[in-house]
């Protein structure tokens, strides 16, 4: 228990803490992977814990550390860091009805809004970014160029068929408020679209996936959370939970990924136990590797 750290779902202190990470982790592991110097987030908190919020499943890191627009500007220069084509995508294009109202939180360079124009759905962006605003708005997209927050206080009667925000809100602090203005704006049977990393996921190990680590992310997800929701934020109910399909390739790495966990990379050890370790992964539930996870909530 914790009387000092409060959820940011519930805002409750029935947290408790599973791990600390300190300084050097975060900077050595950002340098080591992206060249990235993130010295700079760590002036104040030479230390992170991860919590769990008990009455939720949510996990979190805390003192909250987020990235700002030049962390984001040297990501952006990956060309791996911002895809054309994603699960995500193809799930909820194929999900989302002919001429839908839809509203996207953190639209990017509007790579899902293509696919929803060619469906006829009337969308708008709420896109903080001020160079992927510009793009969206080339491309003849309505798009709000602040924070989800102020849109809604200066829209407040706005609604929609279907809110969605694709690996947006593993950044987000702020997670319960987001949820309950969310619903604000669904028109009632209306439909939130969530895609996150899936904390379950053996590939996604905090302690081994830079990415998945402030400031990058300021939380972890997972479908016991999503389980969760409907019971603290009542105006939901939830439609399921959907688990990004795997392929051979995925769990081969899950079994070296296995042997890399307890052994140091062509070491005796790693090769040594690489034969059971393979046979884990391929024989693993697939909840346990499959990288991205899609909530669907119902609003009522």
């Amino acid at each position: 228990m914790s009387d000092t750290v409060k959820s940011p779902i519930t805002g409750s202190a029935n947290v408790k803490k599973i791990d600390e990470l300190n300084e050097d982790f975060f900077v050595k592991n950002y340098q080591q992977k992206y060249g990235l110097n993130v010295t700079r987030f760590f002036s104040e908190h030479k230390k992170i814990g991860v919590y769990q919020c008990l009455d939720s499943n949510y996990i979190f890191y805390y003192p909250f550390v987020v990235g700002d627009s030049a962390f984001y500007e040297d990501l952006e220069k990956f060309d791996w860091y911002y895809k054309t084509e994603k699960w995500d995508y193809d799930f909820s294009e194929k999900y989302i009805k002919v001429g839908s109202e839809v509203l996207e939180i953190g639209s990017g360079f509007g790579f899902f809004l293509k696919k929803l124009r060619a469906k006829n759905c009337i969308t708008e962006s709420v896109e903080l970014n001020q160079s992927a605003a510009k793009k969206l708005e080339e491309q003849g997209f309505t798009v709000h160029c602040t924070a989800f927050e102020d849109f809604s206080a200066a829209n407040p009667d706005k609604k929609y068929d279907y809110i969605c925000a694709f690996q947006l809100m593993e950044h987000i602090p702020n997670v319960g408020d987001f949820l309950s203005l969310y619903a604000k704006h669904l028109k009632p049977g209306g439909k939130l679209i969530i895609g996150v990393p899936n904390n379950k996921s053996i590939l996604l190990s905090y302690k081994s996936n830079t990415l998945n680590l402030p400031p990058h992310h300021a939380g972890l997800w997972s479908e016991e959370f999503f389980q969760k929701i409907p019971v603290l934020f009542p105006d939901y109910t939830l439609e399921g939970v959907h688990y990004e399909p795997i392929d051979l390739n995925k769990r081969i790495k899950s079994g070296v990924f296995y042997s890399k966990e307890k052994h140091a990379s062509k070491s005796a050890g790693f090769f040594l136990s690489l034969p059971l370790n393979l046979f884990k992964g391929l024989s693993a539930d697939s909840k346990n590797i499959s990288m991205h996870i899609i909530g669907i909530l119902i609003k009522k």
